[in-house]
């Protein structure tokens, strides 16, 4: 003998359908924001790594290629 009625067992499987989809459709909205707020700063972390690259490849000898190598890692976050 069940407890709950089948209309009984539908309605609550609607309701938890639909928490399901208003949770996920909420942690989706705030991934959405992270994003943003993290686009800007790996646009500006590709832009010096190629500017990066760009200053070690149009050094002619190999004491410059060194020395630009040295300058981007005492320029990297976290020094």
């Amino acid at each position: 003998m069940s407890i709950f009625t089948p209309e009984e067992l539908v309605s609550t499987q609607q309701d938890n359908v639909s928490s399901i989809f208003a949770l996920a459709n909420h942690a989706l909205y705030h991934f959405q924001k992270l994003v943003e707020l993290d686009l800007p700063a790996v646009k500006s972390a590709l832009a010096e790594g190629e500017a990066n690259w760009q200053e070690t490849l149009s050094g002619n000898a190999s004491e410059d290629f060194l020395t630009s190598q040295v300058n981007v890692a005492y320029r990297a976050p976290g020094r």
